[in-house]
């Protein structure tokens, strides 16, 4: 009782700093105190544009209570922009398989409508979640497989439907990890209905998932990046003004110059990977000069692991330095590291909403 009338005592500033040391349960428990303080904590739970969903925030930061966690989202489902939901049930037993059934149960009373940003790290089971946040434009999404799951884990998770991506039928920008094969057919239906969806990256995705992409992007593509063999595989896309490749082996830069033959319209080259040789870039130019259309040059640029480059001698055996032409714009640039292009794609197109203007 001291501890209450010494409460209502303070200003909201104080009361308001006060309640920030609480967790989210007791936040909750202090808000039904009185009018005055629910205003305080709504304030101050209103604050906050970021939301981590899990079953470990809701044991941790809500004691385990699911109302509490109700209530809290119920409080900012609707002003919340920017979302992470991490599904932490790795080691499978009755307890923690109930409390991801619970904590989905819970997730799916709520539309996350101002959402416009997800982080999703679950399993593929988990995907139906998706359809609480109907308005998001950038997805960053990670599926893991169930291999050695109970009996009662299965039996859950088989009752889920698997078509929960195609819900974001505003999507704009997707990036995801691998997914397994048996689930391509179920994306690529989804991605060829999102009329806004303009960016693609995909992390060590083999080729198959890119060639069925580009059979349903067709003509659209204007920017790919990533390693030369997955485009290499793929004879439709031809419309590409920016192209940024990983080349690991020194056949694949003489099967690059047949890709430049059939892109005309190409504008920005990168290579990354293996020394290029003057060879190689002479017959570029030659290419160049017989298929070239538009009245500028193509900007190449080739980026070198070393820290010093000398066209001149060390990287293109004293040959003569390459002098740019009214068809090719050529610059070295050094960068450290593993270049991402050798472990992801990814892909620019014109979203299905332009074409329909």
């Amino acid at each position: 009782m001291t501890l209450a009338k010494n409460l209502f005592d303070l200003n909201d500033d104080c009361l308001l700093e006060v309640f920030q040391y609480l967790n989210g349960a007791e936040q909750n428990r202090v808000r039904k105190l009185c009018t005055r303080f629910e205003g305080i904590v709504q304030q101050f739970w209103k604050k906050k544009k970021h939301l981590q969903l899990s079953v470990n925030i809701v044991n941790v930061n809500f004691e385990k209570s699911l109302p509490d966690f109700e209530d809290y989202l119920a409080a900012v489902s609707d002003i919340i922009i920017d979302v992470e939901f991490v599904c932490e049930v790795f080691n499978f037993n009755n307890c923690m398989t109930e409390s991801s059934r619970q904590l989905t149960n819970v997730l799916q009373k709520f539309k996350f409508s101002n959402a416009r940003s997800l982080s999703f790290s679950a399993f593929k089971e988990d995907i139906v979640l998706l359809k609480s946040f109907p308005n998001l434009r950038k997805l960053r999404l990670i599926l893991f497989e169930r291999l050695l799951s109970p009996p009662q884990v299965m039996s859950y998770f088989h009752t889920c439907q698997l078509d929960g991506i195609g819900l974001c039928k505003h999507l704009e920008e997707l990036y995801m990890h691998p997914v397994s094969v048996h689930l391509y057919p179920t994306f690529i239906a989804s991605i060829a209905q999102m009329r806004n969806l303009r960016l693609i990256l995909c992390m060590q995705q083999d080729s198959k998932f890119f060639i069925d992409l580009t059979k349903i992007l067709k003509d659209r593509i204007y920017s790919f990046a990533g390693p030369f063999y997955m485009i290499n595989k793929s004879c439709t896309v031809n419309d590409l003004k920016i192209l940024a490749v990983f080349l690991g082996k020194e056949e694949q830069r003489f099967q690059l110059l047949n890709l430049i033959k059939a892109c005309k319209v190409l504008e920005v080259l990168e290579i990354y990977g293996i020394e290029l040789g003057i060879r190689f870039l002479s017959k570029m130019e030659d290419i160049l000069t017989n298929t070239r259309t538009s009245g500028q040059p193509l900007r190449v640029k080739y980026i070198s692991r070393q820290v010093y480059v000398d066209i001149t001698r060390r990287n293109y055996n004293s040959l003569p330095i390459v002098k740019n032409s009214s068809y090719m714009d050529f610059s070295i640039e050094a960068r450290g590291g593993i270049p991402d292009v050798s472990l992801s794609f990814k892909i620019e197109f014109k979203p299905l909403s332009d074409l329909s203007e």
